[in-house]
């Protein structure tokens, strides 16, 4: 900003606050990302209306002038590994005031209601699912002033058709023969994934066995297709050496991981998938391990 601009700027001091109905009592979201920043946003159902108030205060003597002040209600994919690049897939904006001025408090309510919000929120390695609110106050001859709230939405998923059980074998010739059987492929965000491990054959000293559950995050297709993994839980189910023919029950409860559903090709830049990985370590530290492909889904729009 030049010399001149900074002498008839009259935006220091403004504020803007976006404030929604009943935010004291909304389910909020917690973000813990790995540099140790946390993050709280306020949850809302896809099919929710999302409404509340604006609130402008100008200090002292001072005015805001400007030629319309709007909210809009914004969704957007943000690919990390392309920069940072956005794609923005629903914008919904609200008029608040025509041209004039503002001096002192002045609030302004809005009301988005029966707005489509077709993808959930999501935070990933390498793509984002953001939706926001923002508010703007246009300026002539200077910069615009903006304000925004972060949102988080939830979408309850159909309940997906041809849930089968799955039976998984893992095995090193005449050392170690192990066969898995879980009830089903498909699970609810509050299910428990249930099942069985049977020792067919253990000839090696085995230390321990954990399942995992892996996310792996696929953006783009083709060349360009990009995988991350990473274990989003992970339980041990035993430590020590099994005997022959020992079978050990398995009963893993999924609420208290911070998971989100499957997704599929989102907006054709992204798919998201599971997977159920069993891990044995043996005493010489070798690794055994099987995976196999799961369905997570939303039941309901309602926090657990």
């Amino acid at each position: 900003m030049s010399i001149i601009q900074q002498l008839f700027d009259s935006s220091k001091g403004i504020e803007f606050e976006i404030s929604l109905k009943n935010e004291d009592t909304l389910p909020h979201y917690q973000l813990e990302l790995v540099n140790n920043e946390s993050f709280s946003f306020p949850i809302f159902g896809a099919k929710d209306d999302i409404t509340g108030v604006v609130n402008i205060r100008v200090p002292g003597r001072s005015r805001l002038e400007h030629t319309g002040i709007s909210i809009q209600l914004i969704g957007m994919i943000i690919d990390f590994s392309k920069d940072g690049t956005t794609f923005e897939f629903l914008q919904e904006e609200k008029e608040l005031e025509s041209a004039g001025s503002i001096m002192g408090r002045k609030s302004f309510k809005f009301s988005f209601k029966k707005v489509s919000k077709k993808y959930e929120s999501y935070y990933g390695i390498n793509v984002r699912v953001r939706y926001y609110l923002r508010v703007v106050a246009s300026r002539p001859y200077r910069a615009n002033l903006v304000e925004e709230k972060e949102l988080w939405i939830i979408k309850k998923d159909k309940e997906p058709q041809g849930c089968r059980p799955i039976r998984m074998e893992v095995g090193v010739e005449d050392c170690l023969q192990i066969e898995f059987r879980f009830d089903k492929d498909t699970y609810c965000l509050t299910d428990a994934i249930t099942g069985s491990i049977h020792f067919i054959l253990a000839r090696i000293h085995i230390l321990h066995m954990d399942i995992e559950i892996i996310r792996k995050e696929i953006v783009g297709s083709g060349d360009k297709e990009l995988i991350e993994s990473e274990v989003v839980a992970k339980y041990e189910i035993m430590d020590g050496l099994p005997v022959k023919d020992e079978v050990i029950p398995v009963r893993m409860y999924l609420i208290p991981y911070d998971l989100s559903p499957s997704f599929k090709n989102v907006d054709k830049l992204f798919s998201l998938k599971y997977y159920i990985n069993l891990v044995l370590v043996d005493s010489e530290e070798r690794r055994f391990f099987k995976q196999q492909e799961i369905t997570l889904w939303r039941a309901s729009e309602q926090i657990e």
